[in-house]
């Protein structure tokens, strides 16, 4: 069963026609022809709290050879989950999900606790084929690894009750003078309910492992600090910054920035930090050149923070390997939040909340560096690839809210292998677009969005920018909610996804199918808008009629489709992602015909 749009004059009506087969569907990866394959890592073994980024390593069929493949667009076929043994790691505070688990082809986990874990991954296709692969992660105690006198504790009040025995207790409320004991094998610890001031500047230039965090109950500890410019830099002009952890502290700074960076830092965790500043970046090397001096940074994990901010933008600059930004809260409730990679090589962003109301061109956006290939780095391409955007829930006023794109109309960047799936998206007064893509081998899937606020009603927009090399291709939208239910004219037409081809140039392989495009007050409006490009569409409802329980859908569980929907059992069964947007099996046969039938849209319906 096939949803076609047919134009009219104005109006957009909606026709349905038999057919025996779908093309544009990339072709389905059949598991057998794999032998196995492998969880690769980050490491495998250190202290906690350890930050450990996976993925899958894939032992191709007619050779022995192992290859690296952390997102291969033939594991987007199937479905990928994560089990991290670790059942006592709780939900994300975020979003209220699973710790313990994660799906897809990359994964990160952070383990708190000792312990010796057995990691397994599963890959599942549609027709219930699977195959597994184990690592072990072994992770060391910190109250054996900084033992005695490599813990160093600080309190206003000599209040050392609940310190670690046989650390070193120093009476103080300057933060600054914790600086000359951050060493390689040390641990820093702040009493937690107490504050701590900082005038001063401190450059990490170190080898780990270290620990920089609090003791003790209570709030986490405070630190204010009143220079104007950085807090922390990390530094690598003698040594790699390498394996630290920075944790379970709150953060006040009015000007300047908390963490700075120069070059190649390897494993740094940021967790479970606060951030309540009137100007407040994490400013990790935007200087597309430092990739050419030494190797990028690598493995920086961001996890469970909250940053509050009052007075400027919150503004997080970043580029590098193995790059994570997991579970944290974002919250600029007058300003622009904005998140740009300036270059990201495997990279997780998930179950992060961000609410942004300033007007900016981007909330989330990832670049690429130049690739413009030089004697020294002759076999770097220096793209940006093997990407998830996954379990956020952003609202935003800016101009594109998820921007995967070269940064500009002259250079050459490629941003490919991307996955863009399970996000609840929301757009304000300034938005044009919820999600702009030009790259390759990129998939979108099982996403909601409300773009009822938005300044150009459309959803996704697919364009070439940059130079004409960059031409998209490879990109499947499917499965995904998007809903405008504001009043438009006859004149103003709501569209689900748009080609814009702007150098003449014609994207191509392109495919969207099994979305739901909710338009219940609109006049006109167009599921997608190919401007004569080479690229497929089919089983896409776009309509006015209620499909939900509510005209007006807000939350994510608003959009599930109603017993009476005329959505339901309409989707094609020919390419199948097995979970909808709340992690349940799709195929449902909610009709009650006896031929279950994918439903398009984000949400399965269930009886």
């Amino acid at each position: 069963m096939h949803y076609y749009i047919k134009k009219t004059a104005i109006f957009y009506s909606l026709t349905f026609f038999l057919l025996s087969s779908c093309s544009g569907i990339l072709p389905r990866v059949d598991l057998s022809s794999y032998k196995n394959f492998t969880i690769d890592t980050n490491t495998d073994t250190g202290v906690a709290p350890l930050s450990v980024f996976f993925g899958i390593k894939e032992i191709t069929p007619d050779t022995s050879e192992d290859r690296e493949n952390f997102y291969n667009p033939a594991f987007e076929n199937y479905s990928i989950l994560w089990d991290f043994d670790d059942v006592n790691s709780g939900v994300f505070t975020s979003t209220a999900q699973s710790r313990n688990s994660s799906y897809g082809p990359l994964a990160v986990h952070i383990f708190d606790n000792p312990g010796v874990y057995h990691v397994t991954v599963k890959a599942i296709q549609p027709d219930g084929t699977t195959i597994n692969s184990e690592k072990i992660i072994t992770v060391t105690n910190p109250d054996i690894v900084f033992s005695g006198d490599n813990t160093i504790c600080f309190d206003p009040d000599g209040d050392f009750s609940e310190s670690p025995p046989g650390s070193i207790n120093i009476v103080t409320n300057s933060f600054d003078a914790a600086f000359p004991y951050i060493q390689k094998g040390k641990r820093i610890l702040f009493h937690r309910g107490k504050t701590f001031t900082s005038s001063s500047q401190f450059s990490l230039d170190s080898e780990g492992p270290g620990h920089i965090g609090a003791y003790g109950s209570g709030e986490k500890p405070l630190i204010i600090s009143s220079n104007t410019g950085y807090l922390f830099y990390f530094t690598s002009m003698n040594n790699a910054t390498k394996d630290w952890r920075i944790a379970d502290l709150q953060f006040q700074k009015t000007t300047g920035r908390v963490f700075d960076s120069g070059l190649n830092i390897k494993e740094l965790l940021l967790y479970r930090l606060d951030f309540n500043n009137q100007q407040g970046e994490l400013f990790f090397s935007t200087d597309t050149t430092d990739y050419f001096k030494t190797p990028p940074h690598e493995m920086i994990t961001i996890a469970e923070c909250t940053f509050n901010h009052f007075n400027n933008s919150f503004e997080l600059y970043c580029g590098g390997n193995y790059i994570s930004l997991i579970g944290n809260t974002i919250s600029d409730d007058n300003n622009a939040a904005e998140i740009v990679f300036t270059y990201l090589n495997k990279g997780l962003i998930q179950h992060n909340i961000i609410n942004s109301s300033g007007a900016n061109n981007g909330t989330l956006a990832i670049f690429a560096n130049t690739s413009i290939k030089t004697t020294q780095f002759s076999n770097d391409q220096r793209i940006s690839s093997h990407i998830i955007i996954s379990d956020n829930v952003i609202t935003s006023n800016a101009r594109n809210i998820i921007t995967l794109s070269p940064g500009d109309n002259t250079s050459y960047e490629i941003i490919q292998n991307c996955l863009i799936e399970n996000n609840h998206i929301v757009s304000r007064s300034y938005t044009n677009n919820l999600i702009s893509i030009n790259g390759k081998n990129i998939t979108v899937r099982n996403n909601i969005g409300d773009y009822s606020l938005s300044t150009i009603k459309t959803a996704i927009t697919i364009s070439n920018n940059g130079i004409v090399l960059n031409s998209p291709s490879n990109i499947q939208i499917y499965h995904n909610t998007f809903s405008c239910t504001s009043v438009n004219d006859e004149n103003s037409i709501v569209t689900g996804v748009i080609f814009y081809n702007q150098f003449g140039i014609e994207s191509g392989n392109n495919v969207v199918f099994n979305n739901v495009f909710y338009f219940p007050n609109s006049i006109s409006y167009q599921s997608v808008d190919d401007d004569g490009q080479n690229n497929s569409s089919f089983t896409n409802f776009a309509g006015k009629s209620q499909i939900f329980s509510l005209m007006a859908p807000v939350t994510a569980k608003d959009y599930t489709p109603v017993s009476a929907s005329e959505i339901i059992d309409k989707g094609t069964n020919d390419k199948q992602y097995i979970y909808d947007y709340f992690r349940k099996q799709r195929i449902f046969d909610g009709d009650s015909d006896d031929r279950p039938q994918s439903d398009p849209g984000a949400i399965e319906y269930y009886q």
